[in-house]
């Protein structure tokens, strides 16, 4: 299996995304409503307010927000985070605050 986009949504997999992804550089990665502390280039990010969290013992963002995540917003960032890897705009956090 090689698929060109491996997406992740929330907090549970933000700790073994950052073990797995700096071994694997050639396959892209999309967090939504998380990030990772240190991502490579190959992970992208969307976040918004509400959701930031970013593992590694960091502990849970103060502003965090499980209601956040809604099917209107969580469906921009995907729509978002696609069009930056398709683009070639990776290794980086997207913020959407307003959807």
């Amino acid at each position: 299996m090689r698929p060109d986009l491996i997406v992740s949504a929330g907090n549970d997999l933000v700790d073994p995304l950052a073990t797995v992804t700096p071994n694997h550089l050639s396959q892209q990665f999309l967090v939504v409503g998380a990030e990772l502390a240190e991502p490579t280039q190959n992970v992208t990010a969307v976040d918004w307010s509400g959701a930031s969290f970013r593992g590694e013992g960091l502990g849970m963002s103060s502003t965090y927000d499980p209601a956040s995540f809604t099917t209107e917003r969580c469906s921009a960032s995907i729509r978002a985070g696609v069009a930056a890897v398709l683009n070639d705009l990776t290794g980086i956090v997207i913020w959407l605050d307003r959807v």
